[in-house]
């Protein structure tokens, strides 16, 4: 059984890392964990990952698996899905570049598209890419249209059009 899926937002480290796993623990055992119960805790490869779980055995049965091949193959293949897309950071370089420091911009944007300003891509953080990258496919069409109406002749602009007005982007 899956007990728990735990996404670290805070600094990366055996001691969130710790505090996560014994709040998962907790949700199924309540105060009374039964360590010898657990057969299985699957984490990517990083080294706090690593370090933890290991020092974390001393409380487990020997039957306990630590299986780190599994979230590092997902983050590979996410990586062969970002290199498909790069694109997708040329227009989020580009946009931040020409819009985010330009409040004006960014209100004729949400006016004259009636869409929400793009989210932002954060390299290490999937789901905001997929999400960039899902937003940037369903309103392609409308965002050229606003670009190619809009007066400015800045290289980061004049960047941003030619990702959005290029007919064999990935969808």
């Amino acid at each position: 059984m899956l007990l728990d899926t735990i996404f670290l937002k805070e600094a990366c480290n055996h001691t969130t890392v710790l505090r996560g796993l014994m709040q998962a623990l907790t949700k199924l055992y309540g105060d009374d964990v039964k360590y010898d119960k657990i057969r299985l805790i699957v984490t990517n490869a990083a080294s706090y990952m690593k370090k933890e779980i290991s020092n974390f055995q001393i409380l487990l049965s020997g039957t306990t698996i630590h299986v780190t091949c599994l979230a590092h193959a997902l983050h590979r293949i996410a990586e062969k899905v970002r290199e498909s897309a790069l694109w997708l950071t040329k227009v989020h370089l580009n946009r931040k570049e020409g819009f985010c420091q330009r409040k004006s911009k960014n209100c004729l944007f949400v006016e004259n598209t009636q869409l929400t300003l793009p989210p932002q891509p954060v390299p290490t953080r999937w789901r905001t890419f997929l999400a960039a990258v899902s937003y940037h496919c369903k309103n392609l069409k409308i965002v050229s249209e606003f670009l190619k109406e809009l007066k400015d002749d800045s290289q980061a602009i004049i960047e941003l059009k030619a990702c959005c007005e290029n007919e064999t982007l990935p969808v």
